[in-house]
């Protein structure tokens, strides 16, 4: 971002959480979100694929994690506690206020984003030769 704000290149992809303090302060212009949807920090921004690119589909994402192993009851009583507190209003008003579109998932949606999500990369970084050291 700091590159960008400096003209020491054109382009950047980054997160709302990162552009949006920018493009409010007018020293960077949000082009397209690569999100399926509009992000509530930056309504007038259109995402990539309404801009003609509907392949076009990143949001970044956070998750909560434990160890292999961890036992069922103590995951089950881990995940009751995260969902609730997601669907708390004062933990959504503060994650937007901060820039993050909130959004609660199971652990088994989540599975499935990174696995679709792997699918779509994998080809991509394996055509540009990217490898994990």
């Amino acid at each position: 971002m700091q590159d960008l704000i400096g003209h020491q290149i054109d382009l950047s992809v980054d997160t709302v959480v990162a552009a949006a303090p920018q493009v409010a302060a007018g020293r960077v212009k949000a082009i397209a979100l690569t999100s399926a949807t509009r992000s509530p920090v930056m309504p007038d921004v259109p995402t990539a694929a309404e801009s003609g690119y509907p392949s076009v589909d990143f949001s970044t994402w956070f998750t909560i994690a434990g160890p292999a192993g961890l036992p069922a009851d103590v995951r089950a009583t881990l995940e009751a506690a995260i969902a609730a507190t997601m669907r708390e209003k004062s933990v959504q008003a503060a994650l937007l206020k901060a820039g993050y579109d909130p959004e609660y998932g199971t652990p088994q949606e989540f599975r499935s984003r990174v696995i679709q999500q792997t699918a779509t990369l994998r080809p991509i970084a394996e055509s540009a030769h990217i490898t994990v050291n």
